[in-house]
Order: structure tokens, then sequence, then C-alpha cells
């Protein structure tokens, strides 16, 4: 029988290693992003049964054709590496090849609108659907590899695919909506706020309550993947056109009902599992598993609202929307995966994090106009758009510094490759 080197024998002796590099001779802390033990529970971590779905059920043949046929050298985690750089390619070319604007809806014979860069260029949107739809098979193929390929670490393998899929949803909510030709840059700020907030209150339960949930309550999502890949297909189908066709009336198209329908479904989840949450978890007193209180999710919602409120009111939003629903995606997608890591950790979860600085600086210009007293002290002029580029900046590379520091940590103390497999001795 075939035994599996995968390093784990070194993991207590790393862990007390780590506890006793935790304070140097000066006395000074080595700062860590996971306290080693929570690395303890990480690399204890067993995965739980997944929830079905009809579409899973579905491709399952496919999946496990394709799963047999992966060459032993691929690791589920380059697999979701590869799904996320997809739909990150077929997203960023809608975002920006594809946008479509009020003023392009009401005066289609501008020549300045982006209306008619979208009719000459239907084909980023079928591209961007079968991305979409790429990216939701390679994460079938990434985590039916992960619980089936012996060497593998749970909590590596699922870390990796929840942060790649977290990240993923940032680029997904705002280039199906753009697909959806809605013509305002307002209901393009709306959806991705729902979208956001009902994903990162889906990681909130689970940490609450210790259980995977569906994001819509009939709804998985692979489900919910696919449709959100089937819009952009149905734009670079049927045209532009196609999402504007009346229903009753002039004003009632079917973008407008699917965007309302899509919006009701968003609410009714978020209003759902702040229920749960408010119930308390498994533990005594209601607590989480871990054995921490359970913290209301409304501060960090209320604060990144705030944020992108702000930045939906600024000049530069209608310049560069894209931008700034990036920016304040990332500090969703910061939250949601430590919310994660807290899950798998059975650890406390901080509300404070260095990701919130710049967002304090736009809220500090907008209270105080302490950019505009700078620029007449120093002689400098700071626009709003270097405001929304520096946020989007900073909280991307705040983002995958995080991502990649926690990752870095648990291959280091289990002794495995991030991007790797297990040796196999027989």
């Amino acid at each position: 029988m075939a035994a599996i080197d995968t390093g784990r024998c070194q993991t207590r002796r790393n862990l007390n290693m780590a506890k006793k590099r935790n304070t140097d001779g000066s006395g000074q802390k080595d700062e860590r992003y996971v306290p080693p033990e929570s690395l303890e529970r990480l690399l204890s971590y067993t995965r739980s049964d997944e929830l079905g779905s009809a579409l899973s059920a579905f491709t399952q043949p496919l999946l496990q054709s394709v799963v047999n046929a992966t060459p032993q050298g691929v690791s589920p985690n380059l697999i979701s590496l590869i799904a996320l750089c997809v739909v990150m390619a077929g997203s960023g070319n809608v975002m920006l090849h594809g946008r479509v604007t009020d003023e392009s809806l009401h005066n289609p014979s501008n020549e300045t609108s982006h209306f008619k860069d979208s009719e000459k260029n239907l084909v980023l949107y079928i591209v961007y659907g079968i991305s979409v739809l790429i990216h939701q098979f390679l994460n079938s193929v990434s985590r039916v590899l992960a619980r089936q390929r012996p060497g593998t670490v749970p909590a590596l393998n699922d870390l990796f695919r929840q942060a790649t899929n977290t990240i993923a949803c940032v680029f997904v909510f705002m280039g199906t909506l753009l697909s959806m030709q809605l013509g305002s840059s307002t209901m393009l700020w709306l959806g991705t706020m729902f979208g956001l907030v009902t994903w990162y209150m889906v990681q909130w339960q689970s940490y609450v309550t210790g259980k995977p949930v569906r994001i819509f309550s009939k709804l998985g999502v692979p489900e919910l993947n696919t449709m959100l890949g089937v819009i952009p297909l149905a734009t670079g189908i049927a045209g532009p056109q196609f999402w504007r066709i009346p229903l009753f009336t002039e004003w009632i198209t079917i973008n407008s009902v699917l965007f309302l329908f899509l919006v009701l479904q968003s609410f009714k989840t978020i209003a759902r599992y702040w229920e749960i949450i408010l119930s308390g978890g498994p533990g005594e007193m209601g607590t989480t598993p871990a054995g921490t209180a359970c913290l209301s999710p409304l501060p960090p919602i209320c604060f990144v609202l705030l944020i992108a409120r702000q930045l939906l009111v600024s000049d530069s939003f209608d310049h560069m929307p894209c931008v700034a629903l990036f920016g304040v995606g990332c500090i969703w997608a910061k939250i949601t995966i430590k919310l994660y890591v807290a899950h798998l950790s059975r650890s406390a979860f901080s509300l404070s994090d260095v990701v919130f600085l710049p967002s304090l600086g736009i809220l500090a210009n907008t209270w105080t106009g302490a950019w505009y007293l700078l620029d007449h002290a120093i002689g400098f002029e700071f626009s709003e758009s270097a405001l929304i580029f520096g946020l989007a900046a900073f909280s991307g590379a705040n983002l995958v510094t995080y991502v990649g520091s926690v990752l870095y940590e648990i291959s280091i103390e289990c002794d495995h490759s991030i991007m790797g497999v297990a040796t196999v001795k027989n």
C-alpha cells in the first residue's frame, strides 16, 4: 500500500518552533498572519460533505473523466489559478471595451459613447460568457481532484480555491452586470454591492454555524455561475438590444426584470442568513464552533457601503466605475477570505484591518477636505481619480499579499508546495 509523504510528521515540531520564535531575544513579536495555534487547527481540518446540486450530478460523468485524465503533476491549486486567470481575462475585456453608459442609450449616434463599440465587439461578451462557464467547470475539477488525489492538504486546497472564487466573484459580478446593458453606473454599483454582500453573508454564516450553505435557497454555486455565464452569451448572440425589449411597457424591459429578480433574491438571502447569524452558533451560549462570540456582520457592511456610496457620488465614478468597484470589491474579498480562514482554523475573527486605511483617507477628504488643504500646503493638486486608483491598487495589493502570506505559512508548516503535488512512495 502506498504511503503518502506530505511532511506532516514535521508539523508538530514546526509548530513548537513557531511558538518559540513568536518572541525573540529582543522581546519583539514575530508577526504572522496566522498564529501557530490557528495553524495547528488548520492542518487538522477535514473536509465536510458538500451540498449537492442538480447541475453537478448532470455533469458528473464528464467531470470524472477529466479528473481521471489529469496528469499526476497537475495540482488542484494550479487548476484553480488557471480558472481565475481565464475569468479575469474575459471579464477584463468586457470592462475595457463593452461598457454601456446612460448617454449611449439615449443618444446611440454619439461617436464618443460605448454603444457602437459594444455593437462591433459582441464577440467579447461571447468570450466572457464562455470564460465564466470554463471557470465553473475547472473549479469543479479542482474540487474533485483535491478530494480524490492522495497527498493533498485539505486546508491548503480548500483555502486556495475559496480565495480564487472570492476574487473571481468581483470580476464576474461586474462583467455580468455590464453584459445586461443596464445603461447606468448606479445600477452597476447597486448590483455589484448586492452580489458582494450576499457572498460575504454566506461566509459569515458558515463561520458562525460551521456549516456550508447554498447561496440561494434552491440554487447551488454551479447553477448560479452557469446563469451568470449564460447572460453574456445572450448579449453576444442576440445583441445588446435583446435586453431592452419591452415586456409590458417601454419602461419595463428584459434586463430590468432580470436585475430586479437578482436583487430580490440577494435581499432574501441576506435576510435569511442575517436571521441565522443572530440566532447564534452551535456552541454554549450561542458561540461559534471556535468558542468565540458571534460578532455582528453589520459594522463591516456599513463601513464598506459608506465608502462605496462615497465613490458613487464622486465626480469621477461615471468615468471609471469599474476601477472604483474593483477597489471596493477587493476590500470585500479580503474580509470574506479572512472569515474563511477563521472558519477553517476555528479561531476568532478580527474586524480591524489595514485594508480600510485608504477608505479612511477618502472619508477624511470628503468630510474635512484634507486633500484640498494638502494641495494648498505643498502646491500639488490631488485628483479624485488618483484617490480611486490608489484605493484600487492598495486594496488589490493588500488582498494578494494576505492570501499569498497565509498560503505560504500553511505550506511551510505542512512542508507542501502551494502549487505542487505530494510525492508518493511505495
